[in-house]
């Protein structure tokens, strides 16, 4: 009888040990989306963005636009001076 009460305590000691793994594994990623994949921003800086052409749905596709937006002005930028330096020759 002893060794059954036994069994029986080492099968709930499991799955309670497997139920919180559960939780904290659902818990972690929750958290995961919220704070780490999602940039945190309101409704009016995405409206903001959204104008200017950066998508701000991720972090990911938030810099990726952002450096292509930055890397266009750049291209701009020395085109331009180029074309001054071309004048003053």
């Amino acid at each position: 009888m002893a060794a059954k009460s036994m069994n029986s305590k080492r099968g709930s000691l499991l799955l309670q040990l497997l139920i919180s793994i559960a939780i904290i594994a659902w818990l972690s990623s929750i958290l995961i989306n919220k704070y780490f994949l999602k940039p945190s921003l309101n409704q009016k800086e995405v409206k903001t963005l959204q104008e200017d052409g950066i998508d701000a749905t991720g972090y990911n596709s938030l810099v990726n636009t952002s450096q292509e937006k930055i890397h266009k002005a750049t291209e701009r930028m020395s085109s331009k001076a180029q074309e001054i330096d071309a004048m003053l020759k």
